[in-house]
């Protein structure tokens, strides 16, 4: 009996592990086939934390950049925060709102716009093995 429960335990993490390996070579090619073809260097440089305010609570605030023109220029600012609220270990509520300031050149004429954006998500999600976190947010 143990052997054949190793055996089968041995199989379902193979398959993982196949599965896995198939999910990451999928999103290589996809970034891969939409590589830029422009000989335009930018960055995308992010930065944020988040806090446990207790079991059920959690806050976060980020910041990002985007250049283009080969670094010459700021062609997006971002700064954001996050709640998010834990119903039970299987489902998760969140909230976010994001303030963006994007440069747009309208005539000829540099400009920074201003942008909000507010996004509400649900994500269900589980353990798989204690070492694989399945989520999926909407």
């Amino acid at each position: 009996m143990d052997k054949e429960k190793a055996d089968k335990i041995q199989r379902i993490f193979n398959w993982v592990r196949f599965v896995i390996l198939v999910l990451f070579l999928t999103f290589i090619f996809i970034g891969l086939s939409k590589a830029q073809t422009t000989n335009d260097f930018g960055m995308w440089t992010t930065i944020g934390t988040e806090k446990n305010v207790n079991d059920s609570w959690s806050l976060g605030v980020n910041t990002e950049i985007r250049t283009k023109n080969n670094v010459g220029s700021v062609d997006r600012w971002q700064l954001g925060i996050d709640c998010t609220y834990k119903i039970s270990k299987l489902l998760k509520l969140g909230g976010s709102y994001e303030f963006h300031l994007k440069n747009h050149t309208i005539d000829g004429v540099n400009e920074m716009v201003p942008r909000h954006r507010l996004m509400f998500d649900i994500t269900p999600g589980c353990k798989v093995f204690n070492w694989l976190k399945l989520s999926l947010r909407e």
